[in-house]
Order: structure tokens, then C-alpha cells, then sequence
């Protein structure tokens, strides 16, 4: 009777080996078919920019970015556009003009003297190169009589540090008086520096030569055709 039991539980106890051996292994084989997750190109983060951009801040640092992101990044967000007034043209006639006066009074004359404004409006080409136009209305008197004048002028600059309009600087300028009877050439130098709320100083200077074709030699009626000509700025302004 054993030996029967035996035969009879040997196939169930065989199958339930089986049985049990498979799931034990099912978990396995079901993970070994998943496919991995995919990564998306496009969910990967792009880099952090090296600097936070505002269209209106003064001063664009171009070189915390990539040479070649430059010139893209100052035509979107860079000051193109500067307005100033040469402050040192009126200040220094009004000085003189009380000066001469005072000392002709005292002689028993009249005043003389002669006061001018600079406008100078300048335009950004890119974020090396300038070009701008002066207009420089003038009046002066003498004896009781008053004259009024306009110059104009034109001219361009190559900024060799910093980017236009902000930093040192290196020009040509040219100006004459209306109408037109000399004509002005000068080099310049100097340096603007722009605010982060847009204000802008300027500083620098300038020589050359005038042609006349009216200059005469002091003391003398010799005509004088070649003048020296010097010039000084200190302007006040705005860049936008």
C-alpha cells in the first residue's frame, strides 16, 4: 500500500515543484522584457545663461558671452542711440563773456562776448563704430549789436575698448560756420561712460586745422588760409 501512495503522489509533488519554480522566476523574466525609459532630447535642460540681460541697463558685459552670441546679443539689447550737450562751451563763454564785459565797462565800453550750445546726437553702427552730427548755434555781440551763428559738424568714431557707445574712443571730426566760409578738421580722443539708468559723461580732446579763406595774419592784411584749431569736450547726456 506505501509503494502505491508513493507512485500516486510522485507526479503531483513533480508538478507542484514546477509550478512553483516558474513563478519564482516569472518576476525576472517580465523585467528582463520591459524596455528601459526613454530620455527626451528635448526635456533636457539648456544651459544656464552666464548673465541675467535687461534692455535697460547701462553697460552690457559681451564678455561673459560667446564671441559669436555678440553682436546679437548688442542688437537687441544694446544703447544705439546718444544725446549730449558739450557743457564746457557755455559754461566757458558765460565766464569770458563776464570777464571781457566787466573789463570793457570799467573802460567806459560796451560789452562784448559770445555764448554757444553743442548739441551732438550720436548713432551706433555697431558695437565698435559711431557716427554723429553737432549742431552749434552761437550768439554774440559787440558794440550794441547782436549776431547769431549756427555750425555744424559731422564725424566718426571707432571705440577700441568697452561697446559703443560706452568706453575710450578715437574720431575725426568736421565743422563749419554758416554760411559756410572755413571748414574745421580735427582728431579726437576721449572716453564716454554710460550709467546703468542711461545718463552718460564724456571727456576728451581733439587738434587739427582750420582753412579760411577770410583769416587774415594778426596786425596785417596778409591772408592766413591755415589755422590751428584745438578742442575740448566734457558733455552731459543720455544713451538709449
Amino acid at each position: 500500500r506505501k509503494a502505491l501512495l508513493t507512485r500516486l503522489e510522485a507526479p503531483h509533488v513533480k508538478l507542484l515543484a514546477a509550478i512553483a519554480a516558474v513563478s519564482a522566476a516569472a518576476p525576472f523574466t517580465a523585467r528582463a522584457q520591459t524596455p528601459p525609459p526613454s530620455i527626451s532630447v528635448e526635456a533636457t535642460p539648456s544651459p544656464t545663461a552666464p548673465a541675467t540681460l535687461d534692455p535697460l541697463d547701462g553697460v552690457i558685459d559681451l564678455s561673459a558671452y560667446p564671441a559669436a552670441q555678440r553682436d546679437a546679443i548688442w542688437e537687441r539689447y544694446g544703447r544705439k542711440n546718444h544725446i549730449n550737450v558739450n557743457i564746457l562751451y557755455p559754461m566757458g563763454g558765460l565766464i569770458m563773456t563776464t570777464v571781457v564785459t566787466g573789463f570793457r565797462t570799467s573802460m567806459g565800453l560796451q560789452g562784448q562776448g559770445a555764448i554757444s550750445v553743442p548739441f551732438e546726437y550720436e548713432r551706433c553702427l555697431n558695437r565698435g563704430m559711431s557716427v554723429f552730427g553737432v549742431l552749434q548755434p552761437e550768439a554774440s555781440f559787440d558794440q550794441g549789436e547782436t549776431k547769431h551763428t549756427l555750425a555744424v559738424g559731422a564725424g566718426g568714431r571707432a571705440y577700441f575698448t568697452g561697446t559703443a557707445p560706452d568706453g575710450f574712443w578715437m574720431g575725426v571730426h568736421a565743422s563749419s560756420v554758416l554760411p559756410v566760409d572755413s571748414v574745421t578738421m580735427r582728431i579726437e580722443s576721449g572716453y564716454n561712460g554710460v550709467f546703468a539708468n542711461g545718463l552718460t559723461a564724456s571727456f576728451g580732446m581733439g587738434a587739427g586745422l582750420t582753412h579760411s579763406s577770410t583769416a587774415t595774419i594778426p596786425f596785417s592784411s596778409d591772408p592766413m588760409p591755415w589755422l590751428p584749431a584745438f578742442g575740448i569736450r566734457f558733455t552731459v547726456g543720455y544713451a538709449f
